[in-house]
């Protein structure tokens, strides 16, 4: 296990899985590399999820890990090219982030 509560399982094509977990809770959520808006989906909507982070005082991603889509542990602009990368232009695959966010608490709604 890793500082907040963030967990790695290993799936069958070998690559790491990320989840987090909140001790005494039952819910369990996976964390989706490049998944910055928490909706289970890579998409155009994380894109503009990571914009109005970054640049319009918008909230912060519920899991900061994966919005760290680069792997640089920091959610910055990189993460964003990074993911437009990905979408538009066969870039890379997101991989599982390592940032962390002010606040480990964050539950789904």
């Amino acid at each position: 296990m890793f500082p907040g509560g963030s967990s790695f399982l290993v799936d069958a094509h070998g690559d790491l899985l990320p989840f987090r977990y909140h001790q005494g809770d039952l819910t369990v959520w996976w964390s989706v590399p490049g998944d910055a808006s928490g909706d289970s989906m890579v998409d155009l909507a994380d894109v503009v999820f990571l914009v109005n982070y970054l640049y319009r005082y918008g909230p912060e991603p519920c899991m900061c890990e994966a919005a760290d889509c680069n792997g640089d542990c920091v959610v910055d602009l990189g993460d964003l090219v990074y993911l437009l990368n990905y979408l538009f232009r066969n870039g890379l695959q997101p991989v599982a982030g390592c940032a962390r966010c002010p606040h480990e608490d964050c539950l789904p709604e």
